[in-house]
């Protein structure tokens, strides 16, 4: 089954600072640094007052994911900071049919 995260974000002031022609890949070269896969990001500014933006992260083991995390603290995403982390939701892709077959 696949493991899915969803890293709920705040874009912060020094973030919005970077010129909007550059956002875009300044984010992804945190990421790559990072060594996250299966990243999207989607907008949630227009529609939610709990976060911004939100980072969908697939496919990654838990520990995978744990290293690839403390990379992205160490760098600008976290320490400038760019963005506020508010919530990490963990998923299972049909978690529930576990309980099927048990």
């Amino acid at each position: 089954m696949t493991q899915t995260y969803f890293l709920l974000l705040t874009a912060l002031p020094a973030f919005l600072a970077i010129p909007r022609t550059r956002r875009d890949a300044a984010a992804w070269e945190a990421v790559a640094a990072s060594g996250l896969t299966g990243v999207r990001f989607f907008d949630a500014e227009a529609f939610s007052a709990r976060c911004s933006d939100v980072m969908m992260v697939e496919g990654m083991t838990p520990e995978a994911f744990h290293r690839a995390i403390e990379h992205l603290r160490d760098g600008p995403v976290f320490t400038t900071p760019w963005f506020r982390l508010e919530d990490v939701v963990v998923t299972l892709e049909n978690g529930h049919q576990m309980m099927r077959s048990s």
